[in-house]
């Protein structure tokens, strides 16, 4: 007798219970179901009921399943199960009546023995109720507390009661991001029956050695009842080579039995060469034989010298952050082929790595991963109190996760929580104490990995990990000397993401992994609409985050009703400038990092958008925001440096261009080269990298010759002249400027006396840096971003400007990387959008949200003027600054300008 499987997948009968008229651990049949719960509907299994029935996208709580099978003759009077791959979250189950089982967890494998409840009928019923424990993080929140404006998210201070009468309340099941985007509930992974001996195999860890030797631990699912015999072989990932196993002799009552062979010198696993070997484990008892199969491949992975170690090499990590979400209106991924297509699109991009975000994955990433070769960085869902419930909930769910995965080499680092949710780390000397036993605990479940205690943000912190590694967000081009700085202490002070309390494991080698960063980038729309441009459910979500920013209904209507197409020409053009905006913003992030050789690598935030949170790679279709070659270039093993004096230069200046090379490929660069172009200049410059370095090849100028961009291309060759790498790097070049005409008053603040002198009919420009330098008392005020949503560190938005005020300057109409150094710290606050006529730059966060200014007209009695927060007046040694303050003052004094709003009465 062999083990045969029959799939379950397809249709079932389904019942929403949406008012509570069932009870646990009670049985119902399909006709009391009809009965109490109206008609069954049809939903397709493997998928969340959420994203099949739109009355029911957001909706949690109990729903019933019913199929009817058949079971083959041979099958009666044999062990038969039916399995679960997973099912969110409390599962229940009866065949023909007859209770079979439960299981708590929604992320793991499960199964029901259902041969003894097989009544002698031809055809049987499985009939299952799931509890889906959904809510929202935000209702958790103390409402006393509040939301001050600078918080990105809603503050982390939480109740310390659950509502009465819940089982699994969600505060303390693992549940991750589900009370982000809303629950994924209900048989989310395959289903299917088996018939298997009694004497079986449940598992086989096999863990391989770097030397050749193979060791499996067997597990079978119940003591044996008589002695047996135990087989394995072992082939070649060629299949061309086979070892054998001794034959293992088994007592009667054992549960494991553990083998070993050695294939000698083994074929590695590696991100380029994702070998695997086979193992067919074999067991042989009296009257039965049962086989199990499964891949596994020798790779080692661990830290030295501040870096992470694949194989004995340092490894550069590059990876995203992947929430493991599917488009929110399909049942989960259209066929497994969807896993190896997410695997190659990340490749393709220059990734390496994928850090699957607080879910345990669908068992097919991870092989996937395997077989294309990517590694993973698994994490457990978080829960939201820390109690003994969660507490045990959450061993057991990072066990059966280790158990599930342990023979998947591309899983080489695990996490317990993340930012510290679910534990307050800052304020419990015992919750300090938890992650830390929990940690030790995890290391001696799988000595293999590497593993991260607490992937932390402000004001979290590591207490024992494998990696240092943090989380921070920053706006770009804006804050991208404040990145640098913050990198650079980091570096000097490596303990400062450590516990400062005294309860920190720390040994000092731990590489530096910047584990979160990224950039928004709106998707293009008509992926996500219906034919009459009809917006998905979710647009309409996410308003208790970050004030309302991130919901994205009625986007179109904004930026209509902000006038922007005067500014973009088109919503189309508006989509793709802030796409190139958020790849403008990670490429500067990533030369940032790459360009320091203490930090050992990094995972951008984030793989694809998920609803209303678009700092993807990847839109929620899968479909790429960015060419995935120029993500390549950057994220690749070998990358090229290119880092000019300054971002802006007068037109006839010539500017230094730093270049240097980051090598962790397997490419030969003790002598390399790189081939430049600049205009009509070109040239190469030899150099000599040693692999796992940072180097500096030399540097090249860019002479700017006329206004606009200027950019010099680079080209990366090895020691026989191949290509490896390009890259590419701008200098906006600008002509001299007339000076402002004299009769414009140019100040850095509002005084009685230049009211006046406006209220007469004169015309101004005032460049405030300062809030205070501007009435407070006016419709219009000035206000810092630092400390506000507009900073935009989480929900990053974009600047932009006026035609009218850049034309013939080479830039804009987008704040890009031609205005690093420029950038406003201050916003206009006042303007409505009827008004927008009078706002000449502006700035918004997230889905076009908050909208403000950054340059904006008014009237003033007889005189007008604008009120500009660039620092115009302090860098005046800028070309760019100095350009922008002509426009401003040849614009002001033009005859047309008549501006509506007024500064201190009713607007025109």
């Amino acid at each position: 007798m062999t083990r045969e499987r029959r799939s379950l997948n397809g249709p079932w009968s389904f019942w929403p219970d949406v008012d509570d008229r069932t009870t646990s651990g009670e049985y119902v049949d399909a006709a009391a179901l009809t009965a109490a719960l109206g008609e069954p509907r049809t939903i397709a299994v493997p998928g969340s009921w959420q994203a099949q029935f739109p009355d029911l996208c957001t909706w949690a709580g109990v729903a019933w399943y019913a199929i009817t099978f058949r079971v083959p003759e041979s099958w009666r009077r044999r062990r038969v199960r039916v399995c679960i791959g997973a099912a969110d979250y409390f599962t229940e189950g009866w065949v023909d009546g007859a209770p079979v089982g439960e299981h708590e967890g929604g992320y793991l494998p499960f199964s029901f023995e259902i041969g003894a409840a097989l009544s002698p009928a031809e055809e049987h019923e499985l009939v299952l109720r799931v509890l889906d424990r959904g809510g929202d993080w935000l209702d958790y929140l103390d409402p006393a507390a509040g939301q001050p404006e600078s918080s990105l998210l809603p503050l982390p201070s939480v109740r310390t009661h659950e509502p009465p009468g819940q089982r699994f309340p969600l505060a303390e099941i693992p549940h991750g991001k589900q009370s982000w985007y809303g629950p994924i509930g209900g048989l989310w992974q395959d289903v299917y029956l088996e018939t298997l001996p009694v004497d079986s195999i449940e598992h086989a860890l096999v863990t391989p050695s770097m030397d050749g030797r193979v060791s499996a631990l067997v597990e079978f699912g119940y003591p044996l009842r008589a002695p047996a015999r135990l087989d394995a072989t072992i082939t070649s990932p060629d299949g061309l080579t086979t070892w054998r196993a001794d034959p293992q002799h088994v007592s009667a009552g054992a549960v494991t039995q553990e083998l070993s062979v050695s294939v000698g010198p083994p074929v590695l696993w590696d991100l380029d060469a994702p070998n695997l070997y086979e193992i067919a484990v074999t067991l042989r008892a009296p009257g039965s034989e049962d086989t199990r199969t499964d891949t596994f491949g020798f790779r080692s992975i661990e830290t030295r010298g501040g870096h992470v170690v694949l194989n004995g090499k340092p490894v550069y990590l590059a990876g995203a952050l992947d929430q493991n979400y599917y488009h929110p209106d399909d049942a989960g991924p259209r066929s497994p082929e969807t896993f190896r297509d997410d695997v190659r699109a990340a490749k393709a991009m220059g990734l390496n790595l994928l850090r699957c975000h607080i879910k345990v994955p669908d068992p097919r990433y991870v092989r996937a991963a395997d077989e294309i070769g990517i590694l993973v960085w698994e994490e457990i869902p978080n829960w939201l109190f820390l109690t003994d419930a969660s507490r045990r909930r959450a061993r057991e769910t990072f066990a059966g996760m280790v158990r599930r995965d342990h023979n998947r080499p591309s899983v080489v680092i695990r996490s317990v929580i993340n930012e510290g949710w679910g534990a307050d780390l800052v304020q419990e000397t015992d919750h300090r104490r938890w992650l830390s036993e929990t940690a030790r605990w995890a290391e001696q479940l799988d000595p293999s990995r590497l593993l991260v205690d607490n992937s932390p943000c402000a004001p979290t912190f590591h207490l024992r990990t494998s990696l240092n590694d943090f989380h921070r967000y920053w706006a770009l081009p804006d804050e991208r000397a404040t990145m640098g700085r913050w990198l650079d202490e980091w570096i000097a002070t490596p303990a400062s993401t450590f516990s400062s309390n005294g309860t920190a494991e720390r040994s000092g080698a731990e590489p530096l992994v910047l584990s979160e960063f990224g950039a928004w980038g709106l998707p293009d729309i008509s992926n996500l609409v219906d034919p009459d441009r009809g917006e998905p459910w979710w647009f309409a979500t996410g308003g208790g985050w970050m004030h309302g920013a991130v919901v994205a209904e009625g986007i179109e209507e904004r930026f209509r009703a902000w006038g922007l197409e005067r500014v973009f020409g088109s919503w189309e053009r508006f989509e793709l400038e802030s796409r190139e905006h958020q790849f403008e913003s990670l490429r500067a992030q990533i030369e940032e990092l790459r360009g320091r050789p203490e930090i050992a690598g990094y995972v951008v935030t984030q793989f694809t958008d998920v609803h209303w949170e678009v700092n993807g790679l990847l839109d929620a279709t899968r479909r790429p925001k960015i060419d995935p070659q120029r993500l390549f270039r950057i994220n690749a093993p070998d990358a090229v440096l290119a880092r000019p004096a300054v971002p802006r230069a007068q037109v006839g200046e010539r500017v230094p261009v730093d270049v240097s090379v980051t090598h962790f490929s397997d490419h030969d660069l003790s002598t390399c080269s790189i081939v430049w172009e600049a205009g009509e200049r070109a040239g190469r410059i030899e150099g000599s990298l040693r692999p796992g370095t940072v180097g500096p090849l030399g540097t090249v100028a860019v002479d700017v010759g006329g206004p606009g961009p200027h950019t010099l291309a680079l080209s990366l060759h090895d020691r026989r002249d191949r290509f490896i790498q390009s890259a590419e790097a701008t200098v906006w070049g600008f002509d001299d400027v007339d000076p402002v005409p004299g009769d414009i008053v140019v100040t850095d603040r509002w005084s009685d006396e230049l009211a006046s002198r406006i209220a007469a009919g004169a015309r101004c420009i005032v460049a405030v840096s300062d809030p205070a330098a501007f009435p407070t008392d006016a419709r219009l005020t000035v206000r810092p971003r630092a400390g506000t949503m507009w900073q935009g560190h989480w929900a990053q938005g974009m600047g932009w400007l006026h035609p009218r005020l850049i034309d013939g300057l080479g830039v804009g109409p987008r704040v890009g990387a031609a205005f690093t150094g420029l950038t406003p710290g201050h916003v206009i606050v006042g303007y409505a959008p009827e008004q927008h006529e009078d706002v000449w730059a502006g700035y918004y966060v997230g889905w076009l949200r908050a909208h403000v200014a950054t340059i904006g007209a008014f009237r003033h009695g007889a005189g007008a003027g604008v009120v500009c927060t660039f620092p115009l007046l302090e860098r005046q040694d800028d070309p760019l600054a100095r350009s922008l303050l002509s426009r401003l003052a040849s614009l002001v004094a033009s005859p047309p300008f008549d501006p509506a709003v007024s500064l201190f009465g009713p607007s025109v």
